[in-house]
Order: C-alpha cells, then structure tokens, then sequence
C-alpha cells in the first residue's frame, strides 16, 4: 500500500499474466482500498485496515525464483513470529486511544498514509462494485 503493487483495482479472475508477487501486492493495495470505501459507506462501526510487516513462517517467498527466493528463505529465518504481526491488529480492536477513528491504515501501530493510488475514490468504489458482483452483493452497506 505504500507504492508497491498495482494501481490497478480491478479484479481480474482468472488473470493469467498475474504472478505470486504481483498477486500479492495488488490484494495487499485491495484490502486498504476496502477498508476505505466500507468506511465511508457504513456509520456506527470502526473500520481500518493494517499491515501486519513481514513475518516469518508465512510462505510468502515459497513461489520465488532466484535471489528473491534467497532473501524470502533468510526473512523466514529472521523476522518474527505471528504474534508481532498480529499486535497491531489486536491493538487496532481493542485501543481506547484510536476508539472512534475509521477510514485508517495502521502499520507497528502508527496511522500512515498509503499511495495515492489506493485513497482514490473511484477506483475503491469500483473495487466495492467488482467484490459485489463476485460475492453476491453487500446488501444494506
């Protein structure tokens, strides 16, 4: 959400040109760009959305080739577990301090600002849109 990834919102299934790594930073730009638009279609409930950093054990390197797949076996070694990536999560549901504030992006607990691909509106509607008509529908939201 900070620049990597596509600034392309559409969802595209199946979509052979897409690789892991690709996949993996356009869904990660996708859940910042849904939690922005349910936070502006829905009142009375919190919404933010986070990124747990790299954490070790996920598998996230396990379709790499090359020096990629190097470095995603040293990550795996060295960062750390689940319960760092979940820290901030569990914060973000249970923190009086940011009770009340919607619409976020939360990285080690700190609200930033993704790239400017992600916070446009059009494209996170048309996001909402898409993942509508592939789950159904968000009826009432």
């Amino acid at each position: 959400p900070h620049g990597g990834g596509s600034a392309e919102a559409r969802l595209r299934l199946p979509d052979p040109d897409l690789t892991p790594f690709a996949a993996y930073g356009r869904t990660k730009n996708m859940n910042a760009m849904f939690g922005y638009e349910l936070a502006r279609r829905v009142k009375g409930i919190t919404v933010n959305a986070m990124h747990p950093g790299i954490i070790g054990g996920t598998g996230l390197g396990r379709n790499a080739r090359g020096a990629l797949k190097k470095l995603g076996e040293e990550l795996a070694e060295t960062a750390p577990g689940p319960e760092v990536g979940a820290d901030t999560a569990v914060w973000l549901a249970t923190a009086s301090e940011v009770d009340g504030e919607t619409g976020g992006f939360y990285v080690n607990r700190r609200r930033v600002r993704t790239a400017e691909h992600t916070r446009d509106r059009e494209r996170c509607g048309r996001l909402w849109r898409e993942s509508a008509q592939l789950v159904g529908s968000f009826e009432g939201w």
